[in-house]
Formats: structure tokens, C-alpha cells, sequence
């Protein structure tokens, strides 16, 4: 732990020990883990919130009798479409 300790922009450093000194937590170690704990629950909310909305969107769609390869042509183009209308209208054309 005292690797990732030292290895830490001097800027991030510097907060660090600001709350351990206002006794906002024990030490460093308290620090790193109360961090660490916060940004996995985080990245799980987060991940939560896009399988709910995947599983949303996929439930909306209706059913079709499309292959695989046809759906994946037919995404290519809408992607593709979006992208000429989105930037490349603004290229000169």
C-alpha cells in the first residue's frame, strides 16, 4: 500500500493528508480504503443504471424474422448515416 501511497500526483497527495490531519480519517490506509470502497460503488451504481436501461431498450424491440447479418448491415448503415448527417455535413458538402 505504501507503493500506491508514494505513487500518487503530488496534488492528490496533498488532499490526502489534509483530511487525515483534520481527523477526518485515522491514516492513510483508512484513506486509500474509504477511496476505494467509494469508487467501486460508483462504478457499480453506474453499472447498474446502463444493464437497466440495456435490458429496457432491448425489451422494446420488436421481434423480426432478420438474420444476424442482415440486423448488423442494417445498424452498420443507420450508424453510418448518423455519423454523415452529425459530421460530415459540416466537411464542405
Amino acid at each position: 500500500m505504501t507503493e500506491v501511497i508514494q505513487g500518487l500526483p503530488e496534488r492528490l497527495s496533498k488532499r490526502m493528508k489534509f483530511f487525515i490531519s483534520i481527523g477526518e480519517y485515522s491514516d492513510e490506509i483508512e484513506f486509500m480504503t474509504d477511496a476505494v470502497r467509494r469508487l467501486i460503488e460508483t462504478k457499480e451504481k453506474a453499472t447498474d443504471q446502463w444493464t437497466i436501461n440495456f435490458e429496457e431498450l432491448i425489451t422494446d424491440i420488436k421481434k423480426t424474422n432478420k438474420s444476424d447479418q442482415e440486423l448488423l448491415l442494417q445498424a452498420e448503415t443507420v450508424r453510418k448515416d448518423i455519423w454523415r448527417r452529425k459530421y460530415a455535413s459540416g466537411a464542405g458538402q
